[in-house]
């Protein structure tokens, strides 16, 4: 992963997957809130692990070049319904329907954190009960 926070990476996945359309860079960018380096990373982290698909631009009309989509991959979905942080972000945006970028990075910080500290707590107990217990 590129040095880039995880809750970084669980934000824009999230967004991505409560989104009903491809979304762009910019897109993306302005629903997160997060710097234009930041998203440029992340993009590049997602297309290089396969999560993210780029398509041809899509010409709007306007002024500029056109905005790149992104689709997507099955991989993203398989991560989505695998990956306990990106479940708990995605399921928050759904059900809390937090569509403002400082109350959602705000909760989606706190829900990150609070999925690392139960894990960490699991995996605790886990080990305090059986310590050859895999992981």
């Amino acid at each position: 992963m590129p040095s880039l926070e995880i809750d970084t990476i669980t934000a824009i996945a999230a967004v991505i997957a409560t989104t009903d359309y491809n979304l762009s860079r910019s897109d993306i960018m302005r629903e997160t809130g997060m710097a234009q380096d930041t998203i440029v990373k992340a993009v590049k982290w997602f297309v290089s692990e396969g999560y993210l698909r780029r398509l041809d631009p899509e010409a709007q009309g306007g002024v500029g070049r056109p905005a790149t989509p992104l689709e997507p991959t099955p991989e993203f979905w398989q991560r989505a319904r695998t990956d306990t942080d990106w479940r708990i972000a995605i399921l928050t945006i759904k059900l809390c329907g937090v569509t403002r970028r400082p109350e959602r990075e705000v909760l989606l910080r706190a829900l990150t954190e609070l999925a690392v500290r139960l894990r960490v707590r699991v995996l605790c107990a886990k080990s305090q009960l059986n310590p050859f217990a895999p992981d």
